[in-house]
């Protein structure tokens, strides 16, 4: 997913190198949506606006990057993240699991161009000198496991909010410059009233798999939109103030992204 060239982590081809850790994300700011894990929801929901997206059995909660279909408005063009959270699903990067297609076994590889020389300045050991992965690349492996584990949770979660009737759609219309219009389907939010309606009986199964958890983070996540209307004009306007197009097509910066979105019945 935000991953160029990966290698498979061995002693045989990596004992006696090193990685460096990434102070960018360059693969992850083409990607307008990311998953979200169950341990991050309060402050993935602090940060940006979750989504659910997708139908049936395939709908499943997202992380809402960015108002521009194939754009990440939370990292800069050069892929920094601009706040201090940072999504849970980039965290072991440039580390992944990956399957094997003719063994069927997960192997641990890492991004070709973070190996290093073991004398390279803070960069830090993959193996120990008895060729076992050092602690810190353990650490990652059970985080790798970890964000699996979550994100199935969450998606179980969703399809009940789902099968409850408590996901609504989300139609959100984004109006840019004086003539151009997106408009978005497929997202669905937690209808409120739909979740005040909701029988008791039904309570403690939304709260034993995550789903009331998952439910209110979404409801407080909603007017992060506004962040990203936000970060949208300061990219436009950088991107004018570059190529020298000012007042072309984007006017001024409250105007330029008009965002409506219908609240529930």
């Amino acid at each position: 997913m935000f991953y160029s060239k990966l290698v498979p982590v061995s002693p045989q081809t990596l004992g006696q190198s090193n990685w460096l850790r990434p102070t960018i994300f360059p693969l992850a700011v083409h990607h307008q949506f990311m998953p979200v894990c169950l341990s991050e929801l309060p402050r993935a929901a602090a940060h940006l606006p979750i989504i659910f997206l997708g139908q049936d059995e395939d709908i499943a909660p997202r992380l809402m990057m960015s108002l521009v279909p194939g754009e990440n408005h939370y990292f800069t063009p050069g892929g920094k993240c601009l706040e201090d959270y940072l999504p849970m699903v980039l965290r072991p990067y440039p580390f992944a699991k990956v399957r094997d297609s003719e063994s069927g076994t997960d192997l641990l590889c890492i991004e070709e161009e973070y190996v290093v020389s073991p004398d390279t300045e803070d960069s830090i050991p993959i193996f120990t000198d008895e060729g076992q992965l050092t602690p810190h690349v353990t650490k990652i492996m059970q985080l790798i496991k970890l964000i699996e584990k979550e994100r199935l949770v969450l998606n179980r979660a969703t399809k009940l909010l789902n099968k409850l009737g408590i996901l609504a759609d989300w139609p959100v219309k984004i109006k840019i410059g004086q003539d151009k219009q997106h408009e978005y389907t497929g997202l669905k939010r937690v209808g409120r009233t739909y979740l005040h309606k909701l029988s008791a009986e039904h309570l403690p199964a939304l709260h034993e798999c995550a789903g009331l958890e998952l439910a209110f983070a979404q409801i407080i996540s909603s007017n992060h939109f506004r962040r990203l209307n936000k970060w949208a004009n300061i990219r436009r306007k950088k991107e004018m103030e570059e190529n020298k197009m000012a007042g072309e097509i984007f006017g001024d910066a409250d105007a330029d992204f008009l965002l409506n979105w219908e609240q529930d019945e």
